[in-house]
C-alpha cells in the first residue's frame, strides 16, 4: 500500500523557462538534499530540448536550472544515479527514438557542475545504457541498466552491465521471439479491456 505523505511543486507556478518537460528522474544525495533531471523545451524531440534540474535543499525547492543542452539537438530521457558521492547523469541525444545515443555525466558535487559530456560507449550506435528507468545494483556490485533498441517493426529489449562504475559496458540480449501481427488473434489484445481495467478504481483488481 502507497501513501501520499506531502505533495510539492518542483517548478514555480509563473516559470516560463520551457513550455513542456517530461521523463523525470529523482536522486536523493546527503543532508535531504534532493535532485529531479528531466528534459524540457518547446516540445518533446525539438532541438531546444535540454536536461534541466530541479534541487531541494533544506526544504525548499530552488529555480529550475539548464544543466545540459547542445542547440538544436534534442534530448531525451535522463537517468540519476547517486552512489558513494558521486552523481551519473545518463541522456538520450538525437531526432527521435530511432537513432538516439546514449551520453553521460558526473558530478563530484550533487549536481552543481557536471564533467564534460561523452558518449556513453564510444562508435557504438545503438542506444546503450539506462534508457529511463533505473540502473539496479546487484549483489556483486555490477551496474544492470535495461534498455532497448526500437525501429520501424520490432521493439526489442536488452541489458547493459557494467563492472567498473559505467566506465565499460556489455550488453546482453534478451531471447525474444517476434510475432507477425497478421500471426495474432484479436482476442489476445488488449484483454483487460474484456474486465474494465482502464475504468476499474480498485488497484487489486487493476493489476490482476
Amino acid at each position: 500500500m502507497l501513501t501520499t505523505l506531502t505533495r510539492e511543486a518542483l517548478l514555480p507556478a509563473d516559470q516560463r523557462d520551457f513550455s513542456n518537460c517530461h521523463a523525470s528522474t529523482l536522486a536523493l544525495l546527503l543532508q535531504e538534499t534532493v535532485v529531479v533531471a528531466y528534459f524540457a523545451g518547446t516540445k518533446e524531440g525539438a532541438g531546444d530540448t535540454a536536461i534541466w534540474l530541479s534541487r531541494r535543499e533544506q526544504g525548499t525547492w530552488l529555480p529550475p536550472q539548464r544543466a545540459i543542452a547542445e542547440p538544436g539537438l534534442a534530448h531525451w530521457n535522463p537517468v540519476l544515479h547517486w552512489q558513494a558521492g558521486q552523481l551519473w547523469l545518463f541522456y538520450k541525444v538525437g531526432p527521435d527514438v530511432h537513432h538516439w545515443l546514449t551520453r553521460v555525466a558526473v558530478s563530484d558535487d550533487g549536481g552543481v557542475s557536471w564533467s564534460t559530456q561523452v558518449a556513453l560507449v564510444e562508435n557504438d550506435a545503438l542506444p546503450r545504457g539506462p534508457v529511463k528507468n533505473k540502473l539496479l545494483v546487484m549483489s556483486n556490485g555490477e551496474w544492470l541498466a535495461p534498455g532497448s533498441v526500437e525501429d520501424e517493426r520490432y521493439w526489442d529489449a536488452f541489458v547493459d552491465i557494467s563492472a567498473d562504475r559505467g566506465l565499460s559496458w556489455h550488453k546482453a540480449a534478451i531471447p525474444l521471439q517476434h510475432q507477425a501481427p497478421a500471426a495474432s488473434e484479436e482476442q489476445q489484445l488488449w484483454q483487460g479491456l474484456q474486465q474494465n481495467a482502464l475504468w476499474e478504481n480498485d488497484l487489486n483488481r487493476v493489476f490482476q
